[in-house]
């Protein structure tokens, strides 16, 4: 692979995000505690660090913000470096899937980077920084396999609307933004009704969305009192209640169709990977279909 084909995705720091919403440093510094700002900034600092390690292999315009991972941009290039943690690589991985969507016939890959691992657990991420930068001749040579991730697709309907959702990556949740209002929702798979209709929301997580520390796994673990792992190119999802005595369960696989109608009394939400800028919402009237995505998410394995 040419390395020109390659497009570095960086998150931006804590420190830049606040800035950008206080407009200036002395008025961000104000809303924290002192000990929390300065940590804060050593985390700027050593992202920063991090991220010039990589000056002397790719050009300056081959490392862009996440708004800049636009079609064009993807049409562009061939292997995408997703540099940062677990969230900032799920709403990248969630961009580019769309694409995939869109362009099944398409072959890229993505590198999963945390780019501060002092700060990010970057638990579905295989490369650090150094690392990576190690790997760069066998990204050239092509030595390399490539693990195609489930992902899971949504269509919300509001009366004759329809709207696909971004894929998810790890999980779609399915309920009320409050958590202390009850999510009431009619659970059909394949057509037959599944689950009571009352309960603190609806999980569908997939391999990926099962790890250890996981939202699913937290759940599973406290329903079941055991963990349920599996693996992230398994080609079936976990659906579960967040939180209900009935401890109900079920596997939705290939080919299947999840259906939820919602009943929600407030602020319903369908939210894929816990992104709010990707979800939906979920009142009462709407439905929405999850199946799992025809379309794989390509990571590379070191």
């Amino acid at each position: 692979m040419n390395l020109e084909k390659v497009v570095i995705v960086a998150s931006k720091s804590r420190y830049e995000l606040e800035l950008l919403r206080y407009e200036n440093e002395e008025k961000a510094r104000k809303e924290y505690v002192s000990s929390v700002w300065e940590n804060i900034k050593e985390g700027h600092l050593a992202q920063k660090q991090n991220l010039s390690k990589l000056e002397p292999y790719f050009y300056t315009e081959q490392v862009i913000d996440r708004s800049g991972l636009t079609p064009t941009t993807m049409n562009n290039h061939d292997a995408f470096v997703f540099l940062g943690g677990d969230n900032h690589f799920t709403y990248c991985s969630q961009v580019l899937l769309q694409y995939l969507q869109e362009n099944p016939q398409k072959e890229k890959v993505i590198l999963g980077t945390v780019l501060d691992p002092k700060r990010s657990w970057g638990g579905q991420l295989y490369f650090t920084v150094d690392q990576f930068i190690h790997f760069l001749p066998d990204l050239e040579e092509n030595d390399f396999k490539i693990e195609n991730w489930t992902a899971l697709e949504t269509t919300v309907k509001k009366g004759e609307k329809k709207m696909l959702l971004y894929p998810a990556i790890n999980e779609i949740f399915a309920g009320e933004t409050k958590r202390w209002m009850m999510s009431r929702n009619n659970v059909y798979l394949d057509g037959k009704e599944i689950f009571p209709d009352k309960s603190s929301g609806i999980l569908i997580a997939t391999g990926s969305g099962s790890g250890p520390g996981s939202w699913y796994d937290n759940v599973h673990a406290l329903t079941f009192d055991q963990s349920d792992t599996f693996p992230r190119t398994a080609d079936y999802a976990r659906v579960i209640l967040t939180e209900h005595k009935s401890r109900s369960k079920i596997t939705l696989e290939k080919g299947q169709v999840l259906t939820i109608y919602s009943s929600n009394d407030d602020a319903g939400i369908i939210l894929p990977d816990s992104h709010q800028q990707h979800a939906v919402s979920f009142p009462m009237g709407t439905s929405a279909e999850i199946r799992i995505s025809s379309v794989h998410l390509p990571i590379v394995g070191k």
